[in-house]
This record gives C-alpha cells, structure tokens and sequence, in this order.
C-alpha cells in the first residue's frame, strides 16, 4: 500500500489534539551502520505505549467520516479504547 504526502496530513489533522506528537530522531552510530541517515519516530511515548492509537483513530474517524460507523468495539487494549472513545 502506497501512502501519499496528502494522505498523512489528511489524517493528522482527523485527531489533532487527540495524541501526542512524537518526536522524530537519530543516532549518529545508527547512521555509521546504516551508511545512511536513519530516522527513528518515538512513537513508544505515545500514552498507550505504541503506534496503535495514531492507526486506529484514523481509521475509525475516516469511517465515522464517510458515515460507514456508528459505533466501535475495541478488544483488549483498553487505553486504545478510550483513544476510539473520544470519537463519538
């Protein structure tokens, strides 16, 4: 699946406020392994501990966009859960 540029704002902007901007950075010895500028998003600091709650907002609020959801069940992450909550 390829994601475009337009894409990623689109979706940044479907939950603002709603998660935390994450830092993006390097590690110069990282980068001497590589043999390349590697780029590591700390997406471990968001409150449920991964991507997941960027992923999953987005996903539930396009559909609740395009009016395909009413609702959401969301199994066993319970912090994930309350993300989806602040939706509806």
């Amino acid at each position: 699946m390829v994601v475009c540029a337009e894409e990623v704002k689109r979706a940044a902007e479907r939950f603002r406020g709603q998660i935390h901007r994450t830092p993006v950075i390097s590690c110069e010895s990282i980068d001497k392994l590589a043999g390349c500028k590697v780029l590591m998003k700390c997406e471990h600091l968001q409150k449920t501990g991964s991507f997941k709650a960027r992923g999953a907002l987005n996903a539930v609020q396009k559909l609740k966009d395009e009016g395909k959801v009413q609702g959401v069940v969301s199994y066993p992450h319970q912090i994930l859960f309350f993300y989806i909550v602040l939706l509806f």
